[in-house]
């Protein structure tokens, strides 16, 4: 059996705008490699990186676009369907949709953009989605709270640019 022992730092940020506490587990398992795992209101997510460079998981993480970010800790798509919006397009053609939910009404799909989903699917209106953006909002909150540590703590790895 092989045991190895790492550095695993847990913060835990709270008072935040907008936002329920969030906790943060970073670990450096060597220098270019790393995990974290953020936590907020029950729900989690985590990703490892191996190739980060000579750079510390905070590093990396405060030097990343939050949408990078947010493509790795999760599968959350940045757009939603608007389905007012398909509502109100059908009232406008004078088409109804017979079900609380369009995408199982075939028939209110097919008269509205035709049978053929293909054609149409990736025009359909879109909106920003809700959960994708307060992913967004806890991963600029965890930089902001990697650079104020870089500022508080003399020698440490944890720096952060927070003009992404």
């Amino acid at each position: 059996m092989k045991i190895e022992t790492s550095q695993v730092t847990k913060l835990r940020l709270s008072e935040l705008d907008r936002l329920d506490p969030v906790s943060v587990i970073v670990e450096d398992l060597r220098k270019g490699q790393g995990k974290i795992t953020i936590e907020c209101f029950g729900k989690a997510w985590s990703t490892y990186w191996g190739g980060m460079g000579d750079q510390t998981i905070t590093e990396f993480f405060c030097d990343s676009n939050e949408h990078y970010i947010a493509n790795k800790l999760s599968s959350i798509d940045s757009e939603v369907y608007d389905i007012d919006k398909i509502r109100e397009d059908a009232e406008k053609n004078g088409i109804e949709c017979w079900r609380d939910d369009p995408w199982n009404d075939h028939d209110f799909l097919a008269n509205m953009y035709g049978s053929d989903m293909s054609e149409w699917h990736y025009s359909l209106p879109k909106m920003a989605n809700y959960e994708y953006q307060y992913l967004c909002r806890i991963i600029k909150a965890v930089q902001a709270a990697f650079a104020e540590l870089s500022l508080d703590i003399k020698n440490t790895d944890a720096t952060c640019n927070t003009g992404n």
